[in-house]
Order: structure tokens, then sequence, then C-alpha cells
């Protein structure tokens, strides 16, 4: 299964996601990376249970 990385811009095998996108409306997108990209851009890879349930609010402080 293929994956696309959102940082070189191509399609990868090993894409991970790294970051949330929020939206106006239901829960927010996730943006992936590979590898490489996760290595060169110093990107933390996201863990299902950081991201909030859907339809709850994130208190940013």
């Amino acid at each position: 299964m293929t994956g696309w990385c959102s940082w070189h811009r191509g399609e990868v095998a090993d894409a991970i996601a790294v970051r949330v996108i929020e939206q106006t409306s239901g829960p927010g997108r996730p943006v992936y990376a590979c590898r490489a990209c996760c290595r060169y851009h110093r990107l933390t890879p996201i863990r299902t249970a950081d991201a909030a349930p859907a339809g709850q609010l994130q208190r940013r402080t």
C-alpha cells in the first residue's frame, strides 16, 4: 500500500502521520510524510491517542 508524502510531494511506501489539519466541520485530516522527510525536516510522528476524538475541541495553551 502506498501513501503520499506532503513534504516532497510524491508517493511512498512508508507514509507516517505527522500533523492533523483542523477543519471547520468533522474530524481533522492527517498529513503524512515519509521516513526520509521526517528525519530531514525533524518531524515527529503523531500517535492516534494524541488526536482529540471527533466532535471534541482541543484547547491550546
